[in-house]
C-alpha cells in the first residue's frame, strides 16, 4: 500500500496526505532536487519490518469469572487459538 495522496487545490499536484507531518521515506510536498530517492524501498514495503498480519475477522468473546462473577470482553483475531486467548487474559485475571 502507499500513502493517500490528495490533490492540492493552489499547485493542483498530487500531493502526501500527511495531516500528523512528514515521515520518513516521504517526499516532500513540492518537487525539489534536494530530496534524494536512493534509499532502496520505504520502510512500509519492506518485509523485515513486516511484524504480523491482519486478521480477516474478528470476534468478540465474554470471559465471566465465576469466582468473583467479573466480566471482560474481548476482542480476538478468528486465527487465535484457545490458549493464545487464555495468554491475552491473564491480563485481566493473573489466575486464569
Amino acid at each position: 500500500r502507499e500513502v493517500k495522496t490528495f490533490i492540492d487545490p493552489v499547485t493542483e499536484l498530487e500531493m502526501p496526505y500527511t495531516p500528523g507531518g512528514r515521515f520518513i521515506h516521504v517526499p516532500p510536498p513540492e518537487p525539489v532536487t534536494t530530496w534524494a530517492t536512493d534509499f532502496g524501498p520505504a520502510w512500509w514495503k519492506n518485509p523485515d519490518f513486516v511484524i504480523g498480519s491482519l486478521s480477516r475477522r474478528t470476534r468478540k468473546i465474554n470471559v465471566v469469572n465465576t469466582l468473583t462473577r467479573d466480566k471482560h470482553l474481548l476482542e480476538v483475531a478468528s486465527e487465535e487459538t484457545l490458549l493464545e486467548i487464555q495468554d491475552r487474559y491473564t491480563d485481566c485475571n493473573k489466575h486464569a
